[in-house]
């Protein structure tokens, strides 16, 4: 006569305990996320005819325009020296009336003053020759998109993408 619940009750219940123990132990927290680590996602936007900059780059935490250097965004001529000022936008073979004149060398904003082109009217295409966009890329330093361009200055635009669905997604 046994006496009790049996072998395999007790370990049943014995197994039981051990699992609601462990289901029960505090699980350790994980590590804070640093630098890159802290990315989940990454967005890739293609947008012809448009740099980061050109349409995102006043974004909020952006490595864009507003974190931009001289050094970073001054224009170079073929002899490798700053230019004075940017080429004019050219509109076929005469400069664009849409557009000042010597231009700062440096970024500057087509839909507010003294420009004040919105997204919606169309400018010109950038230049789409290998060679030519090899210069402008002078050896990873892009520092020639303007002089080496059937464009001038426009390469330099940006306009304020903030209405734009995608800058809401971001």
């Amino acid at each position: 006569m046994t006496i009790g619940p049996s072998r395999t009750a007790r370990d049943s219940r014995a197994l039981l305990s051990c699992a609601l123990l462990f289901a029960c132990a505090q699980q350790p927290s994980a590590p804070q996320k640093t630098g890159l680590d802290r990315i989940d996602h990454i967005v890739v936007i293609y947008a012809e005819n448009r740099s980061f900059d050109n349409l995102y780059g006043l974004f909020p935490g952006a490595d864009g325009i507003a974190n931009a250097t001289p050094d970073q965004y001054t224009r170079l001529d073929y002899d490798g020296k700053p230019l004075p000022h940017l080429p004019p936008v050219w509109k076929g073979n005469n400069a664009d009336p849409a557009f000042p004149r010597e231009l700062p060398n440096r970024p500057f904003r087509i839909d507010g003053p003294s420009i004040n082109l919105p997204l919606s009217v169309p400018t010109r295409d950038l230049i789409h020759k290998f060679y030519p966009q090899q210069e402008q890329i002078n050896g990873g330093r892009n520092n020639r998109f303007v002089e080496v361009s059937d464009a001038g200055a426009l390469a330099m635009g940006y306009y304020d993408g903030s209405r734009l669905p995608l800058w809401k997604w971001a």
